[in-house]
């Protein structure tokens, strides 16, 4: 893997990498509280040397060869023994629990005490301060070479100011990096078990269907602000789609309006935001174009748009009656089941939101009613664009079963490979024709895009 797709991953699982480093920096914490304090207290030796004649061995560097010994000594089972009978610390808790440290080039060695309180570690500081002059003086004073020893206490017994371990610092880094890399691991584990549509390539070798178009990640459109700007490079990805599909009426003697479905495997996808794109994308050419709202369950062009959610599609659908305008937005409707259709400010664009909630979504898109009014905008309109709803609902099969053809879009690094692939299945089953695939929210091309949006902002001031 990538950095690309690695740091994608992890994008995609952050509340799962954020929860791993929670639950590891309290764990760190935790340990620091239940692990037993250790405290030192230490004592500092100077070795010193007497000679009977100076010039017969350099005691200066006998002294600091034996440094290296002594530290040794320190540390031996027998300095143990020692310290336990004089400190009166059970010997158990003396062995393993008294270093020694020293630098080659000086003539001080330093023992250092460790216990579970500062008492202790006191105590047996002492005692080594006792017993360990006396021990070196019986083992090297008075050498064939005539050279004596003289063992001084330079500071000490000194205890720590706290305890030397645990540290909430090194425990609480330590276990934050633990919940890090557990956190990358659960991330990595989750995207090779469920992997996500990722890139143009992976997307059609994937869905064996072309790539359409690719919309680039940009922030959520807000209500009122849903019209990308001409020059921007959303808006060359929705002409980019439009072109795609009007070449679907090229050489066609049918007169009747093109009926476009924009379908996806699951919500959330941006389905709707390329919807609407497209719809007002052909709707810019001049061209007779109505947008329909046909995901009653989850109606979003209302909130997009800002128009009216009511009267809609649900209304014209249970019952038959004449709407008046309503609010700023006009709501027209023609002879027969002609549905209320409103102007939209700002777009030639028209739309059909879907009005009420209802229980019987699934019932009235299944419904003749519904591709009796599929039929009278195809004689009105010269293309209509549905928003259904996902592919894995039966009110998004039967919607999307209405259509020419279909539209389908997956958000890059967040639609899941198999569950697009299962819906594109189904689709097919219910004789859904898929035209090709928009990728949205893509990554990778926004740096050409934005390109392609520098050039034409360059063009223009020429």
């Amino acid at each position: 893997m990538g950095l690309r797709p690695f740091l994608r991953a992890l994008r995609r699982r952050w509340v799962a990498l954020l929860i791993a480093v929670v639950i590891g920096l309290a764990a760190g914490v935790a340990a620091f509280v239940v692990v037993p304090q250790r405290w030192t207290s230490t004592v500092t030796f100077y070795v010193a040397t007497t000679a009977a004649s100076s010039g017969a061995v350099d005691t200066g560097q006998f002294a600091q060869n034996r440094v290296a010994s002594y530290g040794a000594i320190l540390t031996s089972e027998r300095v143990a023994q020692l310290v336990s009978r004089r400190s009166g610390v059970p010997v158990d808790s003396v062995r393993g629990h008294l270093a020694s440290t020293y630098n080659q080039n000086t003539v001080l060695v330093t023992g250092i005490a460790t216990a579970a309180d500062a008492a202790t570690a006191q105590r047996m500081a002492t005692a080594l301060v006792e017993v360990f002059p006396g021990l070196v003086e019986g083992l090297d004073n008075q050498n064939k070479n005539g050279v004596g020893v003289d063992v001084a206490l330079v500071s000490g017994p000194q205890s720590s100011t706290g305890p030397v371990f645990p540290v909430l610092w090194q425990f609480g880094l330590g276990g934050l990096f633990l919940g890090l890399v557990v956190g990358v691991v659960v991330a990595l584990v989750q995207q090779a078990r469920r992997p996500t549509m990722v890139g143009v390539a992976e997307t059609e070798t994937s869905t064996g269907l072309p790539v359409l178009a690719t919309v680039p990640e940009d922030p959520v459109v807000q209500s009122g602000t849903w019209q990308p700007a001409p020059a921007s490079a959303r808006a060359e990805a929705y002409r980019q789609l439009r072109a795609q599909v009007l070449a679907q009426r090229v050489g066609s003697a049918d007169e009747a309006g093109l009926v476009v479905a924009v379908v996806s495997a699951t919500a959330a996808e941006g389905r709707t935001q390329v919807a609407l794109g497209l719809a007002d994308a052909v709707a810019e050419t001049g061209a007779r174009v109505v947008l329909v709202d046909a995901d009653l369950d989850r109606a979003a062009l209302a909130q997009l748009t800002g128009a009216p959610t009511e009267p809609g599609l649900v209304e014209l659908l249970g019952a038959a009656r004449t709407l008046e305008p309503v609010g700023a937005h006009a709501v027209a409707h023609d002879e027969g089941s002609q549905p209320p259709v409103r102007d939209l400010e700002g777009s030639p664009l028209k739309l059909v939101t879907a009005g009420a909630r209802t229980e019987r979504a699934g019932d009235l898109l299944a419904g003749e009613a519904f591709g009796a009014v599929l039929a009278d905008l195809r004689r009105s309109y010269q293309v209509i664009v549905i928003d259904t709803a996902p592919l894995t609902t039966a009110d998004g099969l039967s919607a999307a079963g209405r259509a020419d053809f279909a539209v389908a879009v997956v958000a890059e690094d967040r639609t899941r490979r198999d569950v697009a692939l299962a819906a594109l299945r189904t689709a097919g089953t219910a004789g859904v024709r898929v035209l090709g695939v928009v990728v949205n929210r893509h990554r990778a091309g926004r740096t050409e895009l934005r390109r392609y949006e520098r050039s034409v902002a360059g063009a223009a001031r020429r």
